[in-house]
């Protein structure tokens, strides 16, 4: 399920899935509590480089 959507010369939005199932999830201040991550649907904004490419500008 990927896609692009661009939404200037300069920004766009990728859609896909993240297997995030061998991470384990740690909240802010704590150990890690042993749970899993998993298969998620995510979007993220990527905007374009001085250079000519892209990059992921914001991730979660």
């Amino acid at each position: 399920m990927e896609t692009c959507r661009r939404t200037s010369a300069d920004k766009a939005e990728l859609r896909d899935c993240v297997d995030g199932s061998k991470w384990v999830q740690v909240k802010p201040g704590s150990s890690p509590d042993g749970l899993t991550g998993g298969r998620r649907h995510t979007e993220v904004p990527v905007v374009r480089t001085s250079t000519g490419g892209w990059k992921v500008s914001d991730l979660y």
